[in-house]
């Protein structure tokens, strides 16, 4: 299976800098609409620290009874259903719904972008309840592995924050701050709108020309963030009432191209991906190590890349996990996976990214709108023929360049 061209990509940029990328998919009876904000918590100055999260739950996740009364009519009348999420360096606000109720669906985004109103008591209730997440999240023995893991890789930088921020620094910020945040970032020239759907592509353009149109534009800072140079070490961390032990493991990032990053997704199939995959075979068929082992590939700043691994195991058995690990990663080093076992996840790894960009709009959206903030110049939708086009030597010699890198690994052990 290939992924179906039916129509062209629409792409727009409006007068006051906003950019709307569309697809038509005739076969689908709803909408998706994407809209991606270029700022998220590598942004924020020491002052702002978790300003990117908090303003996200502000505008679209509060829990007043007039906000709760407004997602409900959507729900309820027009089947709308909403979502956001804020990362290192964008926030997602997502619409999905009835493909005759996408006029409503951009109209209510626009409201919410404009009428960014809230009194003392609101911003006190919403800043107690991202604190709470903050206070939960600090148990959560996963989260925070992942996220020493992250602080120990890259240093100072802020991509080494926890993206919720730290809970002494989001409980010092203020309404002023907030707001002058939103004014500095949630501008159209820093915004992407990318929208999937049964829908004619030129009547969407004036659609959004005539709400999101009227938006302002202004100058936006240039981000540069400079990356912390880490050598190969590893952290002991104890946790109370912690059961098995888990071990966290990051490469330092590496500065991609777009087609290299899809080289770097087909070695993390080969990774992680199916019965065949290096993780599975190595850790849990052969030698019953871990009860769970992954492998990520994490993405910021259009090309910026870092490959993650996680492993979770009985506390006897962790040496052993710890030492076979890093025999994987001097394996890859080398380049050393056998042809078959590339074969084997390149044609998984098509076969599952085409079924998904075939069958599902939120995928597509979230590719279209991905594929934009990466500047990426082909469509995305050509990707499984340019998975076709990949080849054992070149996947062998990224491997290499990948894995020689120093990498970093944190462990979590019973106290």
């Amino acid at each position: 299976m290939v992924c179906t061209i039916t129509e062209p990509i629409y792409r727009r940029v409006f007068d006051n800098g906003l950019l709307l990328v569309s697809e038509k998919v005739p076969w689908s009876e709803r909408f998706e609409i994407n809209i991606g904000i270029k700022v998220g918590s590598a942004y924020e100055l020491p002052e702002e620290e978790g300003a990117a999260h908090f303003l996200e739950h502000l505008m679209w996740k509060r829990e007043t009874r007039k906000e709760s009364l407004k997602r409900s009519m959507l729900k309820d009348k027009h089947g709308i259903w909403s979502n956001a999420d804020t990362n290192h360096d964008v926030t997602y606000f997502t619409l999905w719904g009835p493909k005759d109720k996408i006029n409503i669906a951009l109209n209510t985004a626009l409201q919410d972008l404009q009428n960014f109103e809230f009194d003392k008591r609101e911003f006190k209730r919403e800043k107690d309840v991202v604190l709470v997440e903050i206070k939960s999240s600090l148990e959560d023995d996963d989260l925070f592995g992942y996220t020493s893991l992250n602080e120990k890789l890259f240093g100072e930088s802020t991509l080494g924050r926890v993206r919720e921020g730290r809970y002494e620094n989001v409980s010092k910020l203020t309404q002023d701050k907030i707001i002058a945040f939103k004014q500095k970032w949630y501008v159209p020239n820093n915004m992407i709108i990318s929208v999937v759907g049964n829908f004619d592509q030129k009547e969407l353009s004036e659609l959004v020309s005539q709400t999101f149109g009227s938006l302002k534009c202004k100058q936006v800072s240039k981000l540069d963030i400079p990356l912390h140079s880490c050598s190969k070490d590893s952290f002991v961390f104890e946790r109370v009432g912690l059961e098995l032990t888990h071990l966290h493991a990051g490469f330092q990032p590496v500065d991609l191209a777009v087609r290299t990053e899809e080289y770097a997704d087909l070695i993390r199939s080969i990774l992680h991906h199916g019965e065949t995959s290096i993780l599975d075979q190595k850790f849990r068929e052969q030698e019953g190590l871990v009860y769970h082992a992954s492998s990520e590939l994490y993405n910021f700043f259009k090309q910026l890349s870092y490959f993650y691994f996680y492993l979770g195991c009985e506390p006897h058995k962790a040496k052993r996990a710890e030492s076979k690990l890093n025999k994987v990663f001097d394996d890859l080093s080398k380049g050393d996976f056998s042809r078959q076992r590339f074969t084997d996840a390149k044609t998984l790894w098509k076969s599952k990214l085409s079924k998904k960009l075939n069958e599902d709009l939120e995928n597509k959206a979230e590719a279209l709108l991905k594929s934009e903030l990466k500047g990426d110049s082909e469509d995305y939708r050509e990707l499984p023929q340019r998975i076709d086009a990949m080849t054992y030597e070149r996947t062998r010699e990224y491997a290499r360049e990948f894995f020689s890198k120093p990498y970093v690994t944190v462990k979590l052990v019973q106290e």
